[in-house]
């Protein structure tokens, strides 16, 4: 994210909702990043309603298999399918 030209925060070790605060001239970007499985009910749930300005873009990203997630609007593989995120409008 810094090579795009977002100033980054790391908030890992279950700290807060996101693994990253990533601010720019015209945009937020938080990721929630997981390596062995997609967030839970509960945990979408506190991703889906932390309060954030229009321009901020919520987004998982996880190495396990994908999943149907309710409220995503779009999904993007990467790496040979190794990558998914799930970008929460």
């Amino acid at each position: 994210m810094e090579a795009a030209g977002y100033t980054c925060t790391r908030a890992t070790g279950s700290l807060g909702v996101f693994d990253v605060i990533g601010t720019a001239s015209k945009d937020v970007v938080l990721p929630q990043v997981k390596s062995n499985a997609w967030p839970g009910i509960q945990e979408l749930e506190r991703i889906r309603t932390l309060p954030a300005p229009a321009n901020c873009r919520k987004l998982i990203h996880s190495l396990a298999r994908p999943q149907k997630i309710a409220g995503c609007k779009r999904s993007l593989n990467h790496e040979a399918g190794r990558l998914k995120m799930c970008n929460l409008l």
